[in-house]
Parts: structure tokens; sequence; C-alpha cells
């Protein structure tokens, strides 16, 4: 990815483009490498401004899959 699609992924999770439409971001979104450089921006400024959780439950999204796993089939006709 290049340095320029990275500043500008920046400045869209900062909020300092005027053009940030859902239009854009979704086509942003398309690619797995700009989705995921997308989710580490936010986390990484969640970080700096301090709006994480005290803790975090890292085992959460296990335990909602099991559940999900358990659930019985419905099978409608």
């Amino acid at each position: 990815m290049s340095e320029e699609r990275k500043e500008y992924i920046s400045a869209m999770v900062d909020d300092e483009l005027d053009n940030n439409s859902e239009s854009t971001i979704d086509n942003l979104l398309q690619s797995p490498a700009l989705k995921g450089s997308w989710a580490r921006y936010h986390l990484i400024s969640d970080c700096l401004n301090k709006n994480i959780p005290e803790s975090i439950d890292c085992g959460l999204a296990d335990r909602i899959s099991a559940n999900i796993q358990n659930e019985p089939t419905v099978l409608a006709p």
C-alpha cells in the first residue's frame, strides 16, 4: 500500500477531510488490506485519545461463536 493511501486513510480516521462521504469509505473498504488499515488506524486513534475501556474481554468473540454453534438448527418449509 502506498504512503499516499495510508495518509489518506489516516486523515479520514482523524476527520481531516472535507470529502469524507459514505461512498468514498465504502469504496475504500472493498480492499481487505485497506480495511485492515482502517481498523488499525481507528484503534490507534482510540488509544491516543484514551477512548478505550479499562479492561478488554478477549474471549468474548470465542464465547459468542461457541454459543452460536450450540444453537439448534431450525428447518422451516
